[in-house]
This record gives C-alpha cells, sequence and structure tokens, in this order.
C-alpha cells in the first residue's frame, strides 16, 4: 500500500514509510502535548507535495490557530496564500456536513480535523462516528482529548497517542503508536520536543515501559459551568488552555450544568461560573468558600468597585466576577433624527415616540424577545419597569407589597403596550432581526445585544453608529431611570480539599490582563468587571458607557427569591397580555399569593434541609423526631412534622431508617473488616435483631446475605 509522509522524519521511521494512504489516524493525548502542531505539521508536508490540503477547526478561533501557526518553520501562510491550504472554522461539528464544506474535502488528499470534541462535550456528538465514512479517500486526521479515544479506536484506522508524563519530578512529552490496521509499527514509547521546527521524536523510553499507563500525578479541578454559547466556548478554550500549558500538574475539567440545579452544585467541591442571582442562596446555604481565604488580594482591586459589590456578603468576599449583564431599552438613532426625535426621558415619551415613528416608517415600535424567551424576558421587563415606577416586589422585611398602586400601573402600562397602543410585539425569528433591520424603533434587551451587533457589523454596515441605549426610564410613580444588573461569577464550594490550587486556578481565570488578551479574541465581550477596561481608552466604546448606565442599575441577587419571582411574574405577565378582557387587580392578587407560596417552601426547605444536613452527620446518635424540631427548627414536634412531610413526603422517622438502612448497606460492601453489630452500631442500632429486621424489609434479604451478593 502506498505511504503518506506525516512530516516528522523520525515518526516516518516508526512507521516504516508513513501512514498509508487513505486512512484515518486519531490523534489524542493532554491538553498541551502539541497535537494541534503535529497536524500542522502533517498538513505542511503536504503542501510542499503540491497536495490539496484542509484543516478544519471546531469551535475554535481561526485567527489564533494561524497566529500561532506562523511562529512556527512551517509554511502554514504562505501555502494559505497559495491555496494549497484551506482553513475552514465552524461552530460545531455537525456543520461539516453542509455542501461548501464536504465539496472542499472531497478534493483534498490531507485533512485534519482539530478539536472535534470541545472543552464542553462530555459526550461524543453523534455527527463524529458518521464523518469517518465520509474520508475514504484522503489520508486524515480526528485530533481529540485521551478520555474519548475508547469510544473512537473502532472506527480510526490509527492511533497516536501524544502524553504529558512525569520523569523524576519535570514534565515531559511523550508518544505512542498504539494501533496501524493493515500495517507494521515501532511500538516503542519515544519522548518527543516542540519548538519552532515543530515535533522531534526524540530518545525512547523502551518497550516495556508503561509510563503511558500511568497517571500522571495532576490535581484535579472541576469547573461547572452554564449552558455554552460560542462566545463563552471561546472563553474558555482560550483562557483554560492557556493556563493548562503553564501547570501541567492541574487537570482542569469544564462541565456543563443547568445554572438552577442546586443539587448538582451542592455535589459540586470544585468550582463553578453562576449567574449571580444565585449567589446569595448559595451563601445562606453555606456552600461557598470565603475567597479572601485563597485569593491574591491585589486582583480583587483589579474589578471596579461598583461590579464586584454584589459579590460581598458583609466582609466575606464569595465570588469574583467574569461578565456583567444590564437590561437596557435601545433605540435607532437614525429614525430619531429623521423624526426630530429626542431620547425618551420617561414612559410616555417612549410611548409617544414609538407610536409616532412606527406609524410614519410602517414598522413596529418596542420589539420584545422571541416566544420561546417571553416568559423570563416579561419577568425581567415587568420588574424593571416597576422599579422605575417606585415600585417594590417586596418591602424589608420580605412582605410581599407588589400588589400595590406601583404594581398595578406598571401592569397597564405594559399591557397597553401590547393592545391598546399596539405598538409592542414579540419577535417570531431572531431576538434582534427586525430591530437591526430598522423594523422596530426600539429594543428590550440586555447588553448581550453587542455580540450580535459585531457579528453583524460586516453584513450591516454602520449599524453600530445608528444604535443607541439607555436605562428604563422612569414611570409616572417614580423618581429615576433604572436597569436590573446580573452577570455570571465565578465561586469555590466550601467542599474543596484543595483550597490553594481553586485560589490559583480562579485568580488566573480572573486577571485582568489574562482576560483583556482573551476578550480580544472574541468579539464584542459584552460588560467585562475589571476596572482597566474603563481607564484610559477602552479597548471598545460602548463600556464606559455601560459603566454608566450601571450606577443606576440593581442587582437581580437584591431581590428575593429571583428565579421563583421573576418566572411568576413573567407567566402571569405574559398570560395578562393576551387576555383581551384582562382582570389587572385579578393578576396582581394571584401574583401576591404565588410569591407567598414560594416564600413558604423556601422556608419550610431550609427547615427540612437543616434536619436532614443534621441527621446525616450525626446518623449514630440516638436521634429522635422531638430532638430535632427543637434542635435544629426550635419548632414544636408537630409543627416540624408537618412541615417535614410538606416537603418530603414522608414522616421524619420514615427518613431517618431509610438513610441508616443506604448507610449500613454502603458500609457492609466496603468495610468488609467489621462485623454486622459494629456496622449497626455506627447507624444508630444497638439492638442487632432489630437492625437485621429493618435491613431485611428495605433491602430484602438479611445482613449477612447482602454483604456476600
Amino acid at each position: 500500500m502506498k505511504k503518506v509522509e506525516t512530516g516528522i522524519y523520525e515518526l516516518n521511521k516508526m512507521l516504516f514509510g508513513g501512514l498509508n494512504k487513505g486512512s484515518s489516524t486519531l490523534v489524542c493525548g493532554d491538553s498541551g502535548s502539541g497535537k494541534t502542531i503535529f497536524g500542522l505539521q502533517f498538513l505542511s508536508a503536504g503542501c510542499a507535495r503540491k497536495e490539496k490540503c484542509v484543516l478544519v477547526l471546531i469551535s475554535s478561533n481561526e485567527g489564533k490557530t494561524i497566529k500561532n501557526a506562523s511562529k512556527l518553520n512551517l509554511n502554514t501562510k504562505n501555502y494559505i496564500e497559495k491555496g494549497l491550504l484551506k482553513v475552514i472554522s465552524l461552530d460545531r461539528i455537525e456543520h461539516i456536513f453542509s455542501k461548501n464544506v464536504l465539496d472542499e474535502i472531497k478534493v483534498a488528499q490531507r485533512v485534519v480535523l482539530d478539536a472535534v470534541i470541545s472543552v464542553a462535550d462530555e459526550k461524543i456528538p453523534p455527527a463524529l462516528f458518521k464523518l469517518f465514512d465520509q474520508m475514504p479517500e484522503m489520508t486524515s486526521f480526528i485530533i481529540s482529548n485521551e478520555k474519548h479515544e475508547k469510544e473512537l479506536a473502532y472506527f480510526a484506522d490509527n492511533i497516536i497517542i501524544m502524553k504529558l508524563v512525569e520523569i523524576e519530578g519535570k514534565v515531559n512529552k511523550a508518544l505512542l503508536i498504539k494501533k496501524i490496521r493493515g500495517g507494521k509499527f515501532d511500538n516503542n514509547i519515544y519522548m518527543y520536543k516542540v519548538d519552532e521546527n515543530g515535533i522531534e521524536i526524540q530518545e525512547p523510553l523502551g518497550r516495556e515501559s508503561n509510563i503511558l499507563n500511568e497517571k500522571t500525578k495532576k490535581i484535579p479541578v472541576a469547573i461547572l459551568v452554564g449552558t455554552l454559547a460560542r462566545e463563552s466556548i471561546m472563553y474558555y478554550e482560550n483562557i483554560v488552555n492557556k493556563f493548562r500549558k503553564l501547570n501541567p500538574y492541574i487537570d482542569i475539567s469544564i462541565f456543563s450544568s443547568s445554572p438552577d440545579n442546586f443539587e448538582t452544585l451542592e455535589r459540586s467541591s470544585g468550582i463553578s461560573s453562576l449567574p449571580m442571582y444565585l449567589l446569595p442562596e448559595m451563601n445562606r446555604k453555606d456552600m461557598l468558600q470565603d475567597l479572601n481565604d485563597i485569593v491574591n488580594p491585589n486582583l480583587v482591586k483589579q474589578f471596579s468597585e461598583r461590579l464586584i459589590s454584589s459579590c460581598y456578603s458583609g466582609n466575606k468576599l464569595y465570588a469574583l466576577p467574569k461578565n456583567i449583564e444590564i437590561g437596557l431599552i435601545f433605540y435607532r438613532k437614525d429614525l430619531l433624527r429623521k423624526y426630530n426625535r429626542t431620547v425618551p426621558q420617561n414612559w410616555e415619551d417612549i410611548r409617544n415616540c414609538a407610536s409616532y415613528i412606527a406609524e410614519k416608517e410602517k414598522i413596529k415600535g418596542i420589539a420584545y424577545p422571541q416566544a420561546a424567551a417571553r416568559v423570563s424576558s416579561l419577568g425581567l421587563t415587568f420588574l424593571e419597569y416597576l422599579w422605575a415606577n417606585g415600585g417594590e416586589v417586596y418591602d424589608k422585611k420580605g412582605d410581599i407589597i407588589i400588589d400595590n398602586e406601583n404594581g398595578l400601573a406598571t401592569l397597564k402600562y405594559i399591557y397597553s403596550l401590547f393592545n391598546k397602543d399596539n405598538i409592542a410585539f414579540f419577535e417570531n425569528k431572531n431576538d434582534t432581526e427586525a430591530f437591526l433591520t430598522g423594523n422596530s424603533v426600539f429594543l428590550h434587551f440586555s447588553s448581550d445585544l453587542f455580540y450580535a451587533l459585531e457579528t453583524k457589523k460586516n453584513i450591516l454596515k454602520g449599524i453600530e453608529n445608528n444604535i443607541g441605549f439607555m436605562n428604563i426610564p422612569k414611570g409616572p410613580l417614580g423618581t429615576g431611570a433604572v436597569s436590573y444588573l446580573d452577570g455570571k461569577a465565578f465561586v469555590v464550594s466550601k467542599k474543596t480539599g484543595n483550597k490553594k490550587t481553586m485560589g490559583d486556578v480562579v485568580n488566573y481565570l480572573t486577571e485582568y490582563e489574562n482576560v483583556k488578551e482573551t476578550i480580544l479574541q472574541i468579539p464584542s465581550y459584552p460588560f467585562p468587571p475589571h476596572g482597566g477596561f474603563y481607564s484610559g481608552k477602552p479597548i471598545r466604546a460602548y463600556y464606559i458607557d455601560l459603566l454608566k448606565l450601571s450606577e443606576k442599575g440593581r442587582w437581580l441577587s437584591e431581590l428575593r427569591h429571583p428565579l421563583e419571582t421573576i418566572s411568576i411574574l413573567g407567566e402571569e405577565v405574559s398570560g395578562c397580555i393576551v387576555d383581551k378582557n384582562a382582570d389587572f387587580n385579578g393578576v396582581m392578587a394571584k401574583v401576591t399569593a404565588r410569591l407567598e407560596k414560594v416564600g413558604e417552601r423556601k422556608y419550610y426547605g431550609r427547615i427540612t434541609a437543616k434536619a436532614m444536613d443534621f441527621s446525616r452527620d450525626n446518623i449514630a446518635s440516638n436521634l429522635s423526631t422531638a430532638l430535632i424540631a427543637s434542635k435544629t427548627a426550635k419548632l414544636s414536634v408537630s409543627h416540624f412534622s408537618r412541615i417535614f412531610k410538606k416537603i418530603t413526603g414522608s414522616t421524619y422517622n420514615d427518613y431517618l431508617k431509610k438513610i441508616r438502612i443506604e448507610k449500613a448497606a454502603e458500609l457492609l460492601v466496603q468495610d468488609i473488616h467489621k462485623n454486622i453489630k459494629e456496622i449497626a452500631n455506627e447507624v444508630g442500632y444497638h439492638d442487632l435483631r432489630y437492625f437485621s429486621k429493618l435491613f431485611k424489609k428495605e433491602k430484602g434479604s438479611l445482613p449477612t446475605k447482602f454483604r456476600k451478593m
């Protein structure tokens, strides 16, 4: 079979001339091991032979990849200019099956797919398996991380492992050819180095070495994030990959989870990037590490005082901001100029301006996000208008006061925009399409719009010069304009076992120079929290304006039960505006009743959680309903029992039996040196016969038989 050289002389020798033509090679290993450089070297060797080559980047920064490649003596830029090397950048691997991309790939002799499984992926995208069947003619590299090797091994013809290993206290790089389908190869493990000439294979470690099977002694750090948009993936891949290269002994893994999934958050023992509105409740549950103990004190000074203020509880610093989000009303400057209108200063100004221009231009007045986001959007909208109208949801004591003159006037105003005035509408396609194309006068959105503005600049010429933005102007009962403030922040779990390492990671993720370098590579990063972005000449002109508007902002984290409150407001307002015979007083009464239930449920939930935590921590003690009611809730037995059953669906005694038997089952399997009586004592049972009877009832067998199963 004809051979294809890899671009690495020593590796060609290990392969007895090179890779089989038309074969697919899975290149996997640690971050920072040089996998991308290997792929570039392989393509460069093909270009030098006048072969057509294609590099496909999945969710990676094309500019950064080309810039890094230009530092190597591989002539990458020259080959791109000559048309020998085509670089294709895709958001998702599924997009590779578009006709344009497939047409490029099918005429290539060499193809490299880099980062086919991104930093955010836990599972292999199904499209990747299909991809192996699409490239039978060309010689291809599939670059991936090591944890998915077993799942991909069957589909690839060849497998090459690149790994960071520890030898005598130093980090080295080692390479192993693990599989060559239909060919022979050198199965020794070789050291290699990476320099300006690319990868150079060095001395062998020997066939008997088991160094690639041993885990390098790394400190694991898990970062839990919410659902990742493309710009967020770019952010994490940029900054985390740089950290990995500088700190090879720290193994960072990124996991995605719903931001309001408290079960996941409570189990987390690492770092999380979370919406700021969640922080107070997490702090009340004592889930968060005080960052004053683990981060560099000078780091805190890098943040804008205004934009870090919500990360404190008294003197406790329980978070560091990643980015800020502010609610805004955007307006078309060109339309206001055309009709000689000034920027609205109050609700009536917006109503009159939107109505007048919309009628003249035959367009809509005020755009709101599409129906899919209607509930959350309207919840925030109502809240902002309520604040701008001098209203509140809760008073300082926590009592619900929304059902008053301010709240009622706010509801009627929003209703009139959609019905009586008929100037507000929901986008049917993209959240911002009508506004950006001049088909609405105003848009109620967040600072995230700046990302859309940046990405559409080349399509909508001069669009950035025609867009203005402001706080939500004051209502008839209000005293001034206002906006909601939120964002994402990094927190560290109190359960963490390595505070110093967590501190090092958080320091790096939030240090101004590191963030600045990363943000420069992300189009229009919306609203960074560091003070350095607002001094001197700003990276982006609108940053200064956003900071000024934030002075009139109010943090969502100030709100009691923000997630539930916004959801209830959104659901009720959404239902109201489509009801032609809306009962405004009835809607406000329903909002109040639902909010009261949330407060009650939260209160009862805290009581129940405290009782359950105490029980688990003191499982061997002489526990009773009376003791728990008094010790953890300071309530009567009957009142505590009603609350516990309402929240959990079971009595406290049934719950106690369940956790004791579960703990006993765990100990029976894990601690084989202890006898049954010792285990019974450890879970609070001192009568062996009674314990065995309960255990059999729950598990279906006696403890002795269960242990042997």
